[in-house]
């Protein structure tokens, strides 16, 4: 990932475009499935951290100054997750759930997401009980562009579920979260931009 500056094992995120019109027959069709794949990847090639840095190389015996993926380190980049990794990886996402698409303007003209972006968030760590922590990360993939953004301002902790709801005005973006808590996280949006 990154070009080579992160190896990231775990969870990542795939996908398989088909033919549209094989697809639509796929009940009735006699032939093979893989006949409709028309193209696969995995989507992540660049990802950012909270700090909005790129994700980079993890230093093995001590914190990680710049690049580190925090749901991994406490606040100073340090491993606090209570077992490494396999020894080639940096990092790991963990249990991408609740993954889903919003799609751009979805409730209206104006109304929503600028963009089509696919949002996750990791579900659960088992950290170093004798470490601080920062905690599970929410992120936003876009998908033109394969890049995977670390979002802090949804909170920090494993969801089950979050959508996006209709925030009926055009200035914001508004995510309803579930899981162990319930919250919503609203979300200001300038012309080009979101705020997280």
């Amino acid at each position: 990932m990154n070009n080579g500056a992160a190896l990231i094992g775990g969870s990542h995120i795939n996908y398989i475009d088909y033919d549209r019109e094989m697809f639509s027959k796929f009940m009735t069709y006699s032939g093979p499935a893989s006949d409709m794949v028309v193209g696969m990847g995995q989507h992540i090639k660049r990802a950012y951290n909270l700090r909005n840095e790129l994700l980079s190389h993890r230093v093995r015996d001590g914190a990680t100054p710049v690049g580190a993926h925090l749901s991994n380190t406490n606040a100073e980049g340090e491993w606090a997750v209570a077992r490494l990794p396999r020894i080639e990886y940096d990092w790991f996402y963990q249990s991408l759930c609740s993954a889903h698409m919003e799609e751009a303007h979805q409730w209206g003209p104006g109304i929503g997401f600028e963009d089509d972006v696919y949002l996750t968030n990791e579900e659960w760590h088992s950290y170093n009980d004798e470490m601080t922590f920062v905690g599970n990360t929410y992120h936003a993939l876009d998908v033109t562009t394969d890049t995977m953004y670390a979002i802090g301002a949804m909170s920090m902790g494993g969801f089950e579920k979050s959508a996006e709801i209709n925030a009926q005005h055009p200035e914001y973006v508004m995510i309803a979260m579930s899981g162990k808590s319930i919250l919503a996280a609203i979300c200001h949006r300038r012309e080009d931009q979101l705020l997280f």
